[in-house]
């Protein structure tokens, strides 16, 4: 059976796959006239939230910061998740960097990586596009897990998430559940 010997030699520690495409987003912003915390939330709230396909509610922590310091914000999407985002003041711009999203961009990317990984792993072929992980963009939850589906040649489906998900390098670890 297909899905035992997945699940088998899959375990719940596999090698680690890199990403096709970056996990996060990033914009620098002019800052014109404004503070670096309203070029910061513009960007946020414009630029990336569009860019995700979100509308965000940007906040940031910061009280006068300088050029070459780095703050926080979050930002509450349509679904209430929290974005969590870097930003570095620049000369006369922000750069804003996101921490835990993986932008709908990527997971095509995190898709055929995740497969490959699977077929590598197992030599059991699939076809292209078996695994599904969705197709907006993903704020990764506390638990680290982005579930997805594998469908096997059958069309019967194993549940299968990434874990230790780093959006900076777009390192990720693919377990079975």
């Amino acid at each position: 059976m297909v899905l035992s010997s997945i699940v088998g030699r899959l375990g719940l520690a596999v090698a680690t796959a890199i990403l096709l495409a970056s996990c996060g987003e990033n914009l620098s912003f002019s800052i014109g006239g404004q503070s670096p915390e309203d070029a910061a939330i513009q960007v946020i709230e414009d630029d990336l939230g569009p860019t995700l396909g979100w509308t965000l509610v940007a906040t940031c922590d910061v009280d006068q910061p300088e050029i070459g310091d780095e703050f926080r914000c979050t930002a509450t999407n349509d679904s209430g998740e929290i974005a969590e985002f870097v930003v570095l003041v620049g000369d006369d711009e922000v750069n804003v960097n996101t921490t835990n999203i993986i932008a709908n961009s990527a997971l095509q990317g995190a898709e055929a990586a995740a497969l490959d990984l699977i077929v590598n792993s197992t030599g059991v072929e699939y076809s292209e596009g078996s695994v599904d992980c969705g197709t907006a963009s993903i704020v990764i939850p506390a638990s680290g897990e982005v579930d997805c589906l594998l469908t096997e040649l059958d069309g019967s489906e194993t549940e299968i998430y990434l874990y230790d998900i780093n959006p900076d390098s777009g390192d990720f670890t693919l377990a079975a559940r």
